[in-house]
């Protein structure tokens, strides 16, 4: 009915492909990056016993690139590895700090 309203021809074989691999490409792209930081935060979380909210904080960049490369800026970039690289410092010193049972 669209197509009608607009006076434009009712298929177009090329815009209904590039729209097929654009959708299909993103939501593989989208399903592949938060598989991986699901399993990035279940290995911060069960093995190396970090809380929810630290870890929320380290696997933030993956939520940014579910949006795509236009959407995660270099700002956002810099202040999560900043973020991050001071968390694990903190459970380094804090593994080291406490007694071996």
């Amino acid at each position: 009915m669209l197509p009608l309203l607009k006076n434009r021809a009712p298929y177009n074989q090329v815009i209904n492909m590039a729209s097929f691999w654009i959708m299909s490409s993103a939501m593989a792209f989208m399903t592949f990056t938060l598989t991986f930081a699901g399993v990035v935060q279940t290995h911060l979380q069960r093995v190396l016993g970090e809380g929810f909210m630290d870890v929320q904080d380290q696997i933030a960049i993956f939520y940014w690139m579910r949006f795509g490369p236009a959407s995660s800026s270099s700002s956002v970039r810099s202040s999560s590895s900043t973020r991050c690289s001071s968390r694990r410092e903190e459970v380094i010193e804090r593994s080291q700090a406490a007694p071996a049972e």
